[in-house]
């Protein structure tokens, strides 16, 4: 069973996976990559959308239809961050920040340059959180 989303774990701004069977005035099938625009007292979101909606449909979106995106290497090197030798990826304007992948368990670890953890990090949004409370500036592209 597919774990639902929070209102509690996104903030503005964080991408997300909308997942949905169709648009009703296009007839178009909905999915691909949003970012959250507002965050509605009654536990729905507002998005701004990657492809084509009926502007209709970008409001009021139920988090059972949202799901978070899985971060990857690929998207880590699409955003300017550089890997070393050790499979540590830094980000290119802020070298004081890294992650690592835990081969064994799968997660991604955080951490300032001088070894100290700050917490994993497995979906896109939780890096967009991380970065803000660092306080480093990065715009995170899909």
């Amino acid at each position: 069973m597919k774990e639902i989303m929070k209102a509690e774990e996104l903030m503005i701004g964080d991408w997300v996976n909308l997942n949905f069977d169709v648009d009703y005035k296009t007839g178009n099938p909905i999915y691909g990559y949003v970012q959250v625009n507002s965050i509605n007292k009654d536990g729905t979101i507002d998005v701004n959308c990657t492809f084509d909606i009926s502007e209709s449909m970008q409001d009021g979106w139920d988090l059972k239809l949202i799901e978070p995106i899985p971060l990857t290497e690929e998207l880590l090197l699409k955003n300017g961050f550089l890997v070393d030798s050790n499979r540590i990826f830094y980000l290119k304007e802020n070298l004081k920040f890294g992650l690592i992948k835990d081969i064994d368990y799968g997660y991604w670890f955080t951490y300032r340059s001088n070894n100290e953890y700050i917490c994993t990090c497995d979906f896109v949004h939780e890096l967009q959180h991380i970065l803000k409370l660092q306080q480093i500036e990065k715009e995170i592209v899909l």
